[in-house]
């Protein structure tokens, strides 16, 4: 998709905070991350099919 910072892949991701559901857009050059947001309608987040990450190892750096 095209975003300001040209084009890259969207990936959205859905989480649960304080009971609510959020989806989270980011966009991908690669393996860098350079543009994120909280998914808009036009990011289709809702229209996707999402599946839980496996139990991820402690130790890992934040994304941000």
């Amino acid at each position: 998709m095209h975003s300001i910072k040209g084009w890259t892949w969207l990936t959205c991701v859905r989480f649960r905070e304080q009971g609510r559901v959020r989806n989270y857009a980011l966009f991908l050059d690669g393996n860098q991350i350079v543009d994120d947001r909280f998914a808009v309608q036009t990011d289709n987040c809702d229209l996707q099919t999402f599946y839980p990450f496996e139990r991820m190892p402690t130790g890992l750096a934040p994304l941000h």
